[in-house]
């Protein structure tokens, strides 16, 4: 469904594409600026995790993986950086993928964190060899567990007394979609 075009962009729509993650600075720019918004701010931190922390974490998933893309929106003529999707290898054999990432609060309710949620699926899936894709909730966030249940990512697991945030010890979500049940949705 997704295919890269002559320049290495992955049209999502007409007027959304991702393209690799990394080969301008301005996709880092845009990484820490996204971080910055106040109502992203307060879904992503808690104790323990702060900007410069996530930041080196980040680094260290496209060193391990190389996986990323960045999100630009606008039309033919003119666009501008909205999102990113980054893939962590979580394990080698067999090969799971965790899924991080975020789009501009401005495209929120427009279905297209939904596409690049989809295009990483559909990457994971279809052009490597990995057997799970993964998606961790640290904090209660209704949005993110939207996406991934309407991914097919099911909760498999609640880790309790995982992290904390302004002192107060919370649990840990983990979410999971399988090759095989990937495939299963995509036929139905």
């Amino acid at each position: 469904m997704y295919t890269a075009d002559y320049a290495g962009r992955v049209w999502l729509d007409q007027n959304n594409f991702v393209a690799p993650f990394g080969h301008f600075p301005a996709d880092y720019e845009y990484v820490v600026k996204y971080l910055r918004y106040p109502q992203i701010k307060k879904r992503t931190y808690y104790d323990g995790l702060d900007e410069q922390t996530l930041l080196k974490l980040y680094a260290e998933y496209l060193k391990s993986s190389g996986l990323g893309w960045i999100g630009f929106h606008g039309n033919e003529y003119e666009t501008e950086r909205r999102g990113y999707v980054i893939l962590q290898t979580m394990n080698w054999h067999p090969l799971v993928y965790s899924i991080h990432g975020g789009i501009d609060p401005l495209l929120w309710g427009k279905g297209i964190a939904q596409k690049m949620y989809d295009f990483a699926t559909e990457y994971v899936f279809e052009h490597t060899e990995a057997q799970k894709l993964e998606g961790y909730i640290c904090r209660p966030n209704r949005l993110i567990e939207g996406y991934f249940k309407r991914g097919g990512m099911e909760l498999e697991h609640e880790l309790s007394h995982r992290i904390t945030h302004n002192g107060n010890v919370s649990g840990m979500k983990v979410y999971g979609l399988t090759k095989e049940k990937y495939h299963s949705l995509k036929e139905n």
